[in-house]
């Protein structure tokens, strides 16, 4: 029994260390712009590893074919996420108005972040 438990915990602990972060992001809970930011930031991370992987820089780029099944689902994960995130963006446009790209701009990682964005064009 001891050794089924020890069985099932290594198990569980290389499941939860496969998790997806992406999958974890809940749009719902971000509340302020540099959640937000650190959020894209987290998406970007992902498919700059992906784009790295196939040498592309603009997810339009990727094939089907060419991709793995489960490299095929993160990008869909990816383009959810990024559509979420979006419509949060828009949210704090109304919150914010013309105060919006100033709030960002205070945020410590936005620079990194949207530069990546601009190199990959996504958003």
């Amino acid at each position: 029994m001891k050794n089924f438990l020890i069985l099932l915990f290594i198990v569980f602990s290389f499941y939860s260390c496969n998790n997806n972060p992406i999958e974890k992001i809940d749009v719902n809970k971000i509340t302020d712009v540099c959640d937000l930011v650190d959020a894209v930031g987290i998406v970007i991370n992902d498919f700059e590893k992906l784009a790295e992987e196939y040498g592309v820089n603009d997810i339009d780029d990727f094939e089907k074919d060419n991709v793995s099944f489960d490299d095929w689902q993160k990008l869909k994960m990816i383009e959810f996420k990024m559509e979420e995130l979006e419509e949060k963006a828009e949210y704090f446009e109304d919150v914010y108005g013309g105060d919006l790209m100033t709030a960002l701009e205070n945020c410590p990682n936005f620079k990194d972040i949207d530069m990546k964005m601009k190199y990959y064009d996504l958003g």
